[in-house]
């Protein structure tokens, strides 16, 4: 019965994540747009901190993944990328956020996993 009551609103809020997904965006995309009015911008972003803010009152938080080792437990990895910039199997960038609720995940985050490029790959086995 417990753990009825502290995950009843999973789906509802599983629901609500292509919502936030979308303001994300939104906001992303228009932060670099010149031409686009900074008070619609602002209130998009106001909103969805409040979603957040009742996101939380639920215990649904964000996770974040860039930098951190990748973890199919709770991550999606969608592709590899070569980089010097992350060691190699990190989350280097995040496609869709990571949600849990409570101590349960609610969606993996969605994201790209680092790999070593093939030169510096062959100069590690050269040495």
């Amino acid at each position: 019965m417990n753990d009825f009551r502290k995950f009843a609103n999973e789906s509802f809020a599983k629901a609500m994540l292509p919502v936030v997904d979308s303001m994300d965006r939104a906001i992303e995309s228009s932060s670099n747009d010149k031409h686009v009015d900074s008070s619609m911008v602002e209130g998009v972003n106001m909103t969805l901190k409040e979603i957040l803010k009742i996101f939380e009152q639920f215990s649904v938080k964000r996770f974040e993944s860039i930098g951190n080792t990748f973890d199919p437990s709770l991550h999606q990895a969608v592709m590899q990328e070569e980089t010097d910039k992350f060691p190699e199997n990190t989350v280097y960038k995040e496609l869709q956020k990571g949600y849990m609720i409570h101590d349960r995940l609610l969606r993996p985050a969605m994201v790209v996993v680092s790999k070593k490029p093939e030169n510096q790959k062959n100069k590690d086995q050269i040495e």
